[in-house]
């Protein structure tokens, strides 16, 4: 078998890029990788944070939503009695009225 033979300055030349195209592909891939997990684990908090959010917003519009009717049945009452005392301030003006002559 025929001896194979190079010229070192063109084969370490080509070896080195190769070695270093490789060393830099590795790196990429690793580096992306490592992003790739990061951005997702980030995801994931901001995902699990506007879930928090909204439920506290729900939690927050049914105190609200309790609070108004709670007002409401308040206002309501007041309503009536003040209603049941207008209407007897007016009987009693027309009682007035009528024992004056």
């Amino acid at each position: 078998m025929a001896k194979v033979h190079f010229k070192p300055t063109v084969t370490l030349g080509h070896m080195i890029s190769v070695i270093i195209f490789s060393l830099g592909g590795l790196a990429a891939w690793y580096n992306l990788k490592e992003e790739v997990r990061v951005s997702k684990v980030e995801t994931q908090i901001r995902w699990e944070n506007q879930v928090d959010s909204m439920n506290q917003i729900q939690m927050k519009n049914k105190e609200q939503d309790l609070a108004i009717r709670e007002l409401g049945v308040e206002l309501k009452s007041e309503i009536r009695s003040n209603n049941l005392e207008i209407k007897q301030e007016f009987r009693d003006l027309r009682s007035d009225l009528k024992k004056k002559p």
